[in-house]
């Protein structure tokens, strides 16, 4: 279900591309101009993303169901927790248990001790579905999106390994 992308892997980096447009069309195009929304898209660009997975500064998933690539999921590691950036799945595969499955899949992939998701704080569904996943909250925070917007966000932790 999960597929990690290599650094050379250009046809694999574009569909997370792809994806990622739509994930940003998708959650953010209330809140942000479209001129951002496209500048953020061009600043992942395959060099970019291929760059930094070379680095191990971040990792980057396409998630499968049914030989079809329909989400991404991207972590930044820091200390014994990654951070999970960005999960999307496109509408139509929602409600399918397939963010459950990808997550369960990616705690037995990682070397962290906890996964870290941040959620807005205006979403109420989402905290009570990972909730039930086994994350529990931990702490508030804001993410800067440009033009002055901020998100602000509560983040839920999930022990994957015991070191």
């Amino acid at each position: 279900m999960l597929y990690k992308i290599k650094h050379n892997d250009t046809n694999k980096i574009e569909e997370y591309i792809k994806l990622y447009s739509l994930f940003l069309r998708e959650v953010y195009s209330n809140l942000m101009s479209k001129e951002n929304i496209t500048n953020l898209i061009n600043f992942n660009s395959s060099k970019v993303i291929s760059s930094e997975i070379k680095e191990k500064s971040y990792f980057y998933y396409l998630i499968s169901y049914e030989n079809k690539n329909i989400g991404i999921i991207s972590l930044k590691e820091n200390g014994n927790t990654a951070n999970i950036n960005q999960i999307y799945i496109l509408k139509k595969y929602r409600k399918q248990g397939i963010a459950y499955s990808a997550i369960m899949e990616l705690k037995n992939l990682d070397n962290a001790q906890y996964l870290k998701i941040s959620i807005p704080e205006n979403n109420k569904k989402l905290p009570k579905i990972i909730e039930k996943w086994g994350f529990e909250k931990s702490e508030n925070s804001a993410r800067y999106l440009g033009d002055n917007i901020y998100i602000y966000e509560n983040a839920y932790l999930l022990r994957v390994h015991v070191k």
